[in-house]
């Protein structure tokens, strides 16, 4: 909503949420902007103003509805966890 936008609200938001994660007893947070998400880059500069810094970068992998392949039989959970 346009009407909205720099008015302080996300900062707000986001103080409040921090003061009560360190009430709560939280040491440390972390934010995921999305990127490649439209409204993302708008974000980055209120959360380096907040003292977030860089510290990883995710890939994330999507996999759209359908069809799922067969299993070759290798990858079953019981097996991730055996002890050679």
């Amino acid at each position: 909503m346009p009407e909205f936008r720099r008015m302080g609200l996300a900062r707000a938001v986001c103080l409040a949420a921090l003061h009560a994660a360190c009430e709560a007893g939280a040491r440390e947070a972390v934010v995921y902007p999305v990127i490649g998400h439209p409204k993302s880059p708008a974000a980055l500069p209120l959360y380096r103003d907040l003292g977030f810094r860089p510290y990883a970068r995710t890939l994330t992998f999507t996999r759209p509805h359908g069809r799922i392949p067969p299993s070759s039989g290798s990858a079953s959970p019981e097996g991730a966890h055996q002890r050679t």
